[in-house]
């Protein structure tokens, strides 16, 4: 894929944005940098996806330095954390990468889609999250209709 200067820009952006939610809601930004990958500048699923692990690993190493050196990570749960998932990232990997890109696009709307369904009731109208869960149900409705 050959992209010009102006999407290398507006990948700066997207990072920004992924960075700002994985620092006010602790997740990696890749539930924004997939869909704005694939839906604005024409990524495959595949290299979406791919492209968005590679961003997080700096951007989730930088967030939990950052709430470490607060004293808000718990690096034992941390720790037990990575263990259980190093396996599966690598099994969930192999099985994205064998999943046709429509089929993994519609999994993915799916789960985003589900997680929104699932924040916004519950979430405080106080708070940013029901705007999230709401942008999160119009991206995973974009995905499914692409």
């Amino acid at each position: 894929m050959s992209l010009l200067w102006w999407h290398y820009l507006f990948m700066v952006g997207i990072g920004a944005g992924g960075g700002f939610l994985c620092g006010v809601f602790g997740i990696g930004g890749g539930i924004l940098a997939v869909p704005a990958m694939v839906l604005l500048l024409n990524f495959g699923q595949h290299q979406a996806q791919g492209t968005s692990l590679a961003m997080i690993v700096v951007t989730a190493a930088v967030g939990a330095t950052h709430y470490g050196r607060n004293r808000d990570v718990d690096w034992g749960a941390a720790l037990a954390l990575v263990a259980g998932s190093v396996l599966w990232v690598v099994i969930g990997a192999s099985l994205a990468q064998r999943t046709d890109a429509v089929w993994l696009r519609l999994a993915f709307a799916v789960f985003i889609g589900g997680i929104a369904a699932a924040m916004v009731p519950r979430a405080d109208p106080r708070l940013f999250s029901p705007v999230l869960g709401a942008f999160l149900l119009v991206m995973g409705a974009r995905l499914l209709l692409r």
